[in-house]
């Protein structure tokens, strides 16, 4: 979806060392997510795992990172990129709680993906109202606003995928080599 619709040559997926916002007891490693990351992209050259992020991290005090420094220090650190901060529906209704989320809005366009259930939200959101509406996703090129991909939102769920991973089950919302990677890891079970 994103490389069909988006003006850009790839597409890199960050892997969080940990999210801020959501507790560390139940998450996969780091380690363990960057693999199934992978085997998630496999075969898919333009989409590139990255986990500079961890990197990042390491650098400050806390261990952890928000996402308006990330997308400081990738614009640092690849000054010849334009980057298009990616997130779902559900995660832009939010988006302006976020810390420092205006540096994100004054220095990057914003590409949201439909999520079954929070399309309609997210285009009404307090989010959607501090930057322009981006009429098309070639506009990200060279202005800063949001712009909705096309689609219909799914309704995959990250916990009710995890959920039938620790009942040692096949989640249908993975690809078979995630899923194989996960059970045969122990990733949501215990070891």
């Amino acid at each position: 979806m994103l490389l069909a619709q988006l003006p850009v040559d790839s597409v890199w997926y960050l892997v969080s060392p940990q999210n801020p916002h959501k507790p560390k007891n139940g998450m996969a490693s780091f380690e363990d997510r960057v693999a199934m990351a992978k085997l998630n992209l496999e075969g898919h050259s333009k989409l590139i795992v990255q986990d500079i992020e961890a990197k990042y991290a390491l650098a400050t005090t806390t261990g952890v990172i928000e996402t308006a420094d990330t997308l400081r220090r990738l614009a640092r650190d690849f000054p010849d990129h334009r980057f298009i901060w990616t997130m779902g529906a559900d995660n832009f209704v939010t988006f302006h709680t976020w810390g420092n989320s205006q540096y994100i809005l004054d220095n990057f366009p914003i590409a949201v993906a439909p999520r079954l259930g929070h399309t309609e939200n997210a285009l009404n959101s307090h989010s959607a109202s501090l930057l322009p509406h981006l009429d098309q996703a070639s506009d990200m090129r060279w202005s800063n606003g949001w712009y909705m991909l096309k689609g219909e939102g799914n309704g995959i769920s990250a916990t009710n995928c995890r959920e039938e991973l620790e009942a040692g089950q096949m989640p249908k919302c993975m690809r078979p080599e995630v899923a194989n990677y996960a059970l045969i890891n122990h990733v949501y079970r215990p070891r």
